[in-house]
């Protein structure tokens, strides 16, 4: 990531969208006994790394970059579900559902300080 933040041009931002590791279904995947699967979503193969909003935060600041703002993306059931879509924003706004229930974290960072 860092490599990536020094190619940006003065004033421009990156955006890192990671999924969130502390999501509901994680924990669920964890009480049935073993690690989650799927191939589909936060547990996918495709993801080596998972996040917490910390680690994102740390990641993006270790990577010379400031966060502007997160944007907290939630799935309640599965993606598109009209219980997602009704409850989903009101669930982001309750603090002790909001990291159980975002599923991807979105991150708008800019250079922190100039690049040498």
């Amino acid at each position: 990531l860092r490599a990536y933040a020094r190619l940006l041009d003065p004033g421009g931002t990156a955006v890192i969208s990671l999924p969130n590791v502390a999501h509901w279904s994680t924990y669920a995947g964890l009480a049935r006994g073993s690690w989650p699967r799927n191939p589909e979503g936060i547990h996918d193969a495709t993801h080596l790394r998972w996040f917490t909003l910390r680690d994102a935060r740390e990641l993006v600041e270790q990577a010379g970059l400031a966060v502007a703002s997160v944007d907290r993306r939630p799935r309640l059931i599965w993606r598109g579900s009209k219980l997602d879509d009704l409850l989903g924003p009101a669930a982001l706004r309750v603090p002790g559902l909001r990291t159980l229930v975002t599923f991807q974290h979105v991150l708008t960072s800019y250079p922190a300080r100039p690049w040498r």
